[in-house]
């Protein structure tokens, strides 16, 4: 089993921004990355925060498709020439016993008719070779069920979504539990 780690989640996201940046920024301003695709800007918002037990490299998929999906909505958007640029903000912030992370965008928003189903398998919305359906049920698995977390949204057609991931700072069930199991096999060896 994979071991969990107590880190700041704010070393993930930017580790996870990191291969955006390669393939999209141009050099200049850190908080702030224009990035080569026409009509989008990518801002980032991660102030100090306590250490969460987490699965760095599974969260790290969790953004990078949250971040995709944004990708995605303010191109269906903003056309190449156009004059307003969408934005994507990653950002971290406390609240009570719990962290989160959020992925806004200035996209499409999502229609209300696909709301209750963009968590189901299979389910896309995008056009054949595009989108598989398959990272938002894959997303919120491991937020659920391996960080006692949630996975959420908030839509305005036309206006954009923000994804929130909700990780609480001390989880009681998934990590301990793996951490039981790993600690049983160590004492059978």
């Amino acid at each position: 089993m994979i071991a969990s780690r107590r880190l700041v989640v704010n070393i993930i996201a930017p580790s996870t921004l990191w291969p955006v940046r390669q393939r999209l920024a141009r050099p200049g301003r850190q908080d702030c990355l224009r990035v080569r695709r026409p009509g989008l800007r990518l801002d980032q918002h991660l102030p100090d925060l306590p250490l969460v037990s987490c699965l760095p490299g599974d969260l790290n998929q969790v953004i990078l498709n949250l971040i995709i999906n944004a990708v995605h909505a303010i191109e269906d958007v903003v056309r190449e020439g156009a004059e307003e640029k969408g934005i994507i903000t990653v950002g971290t912030r406390l609240d009570g016993d719990n962290v989160e992370i959020y992925v806004s965008d200035t996209g499409c928003g999502i229609p209300e008719e696909n709301r209750s189903k963009i968590f189901d398998l299979f389910f896309t919305t995008k056009n054949v070779g595009r989108g598989t359906g398959q990272g938002l049920a894959i997303a919120r698995a491991i937020v659920v069920e391996k960080h006692d977390g949630t996975l959420d949204f908030k839509t305005e057609t036309g206006k954009g979504t923000t994804f929130v991931i909700r990780l609480p700072i001390n989880p009681i069930s998934a990590l301990k539990e793996q951490a039981l199991s790993e600690t049983e096999t160590a004492n059978v060896r």
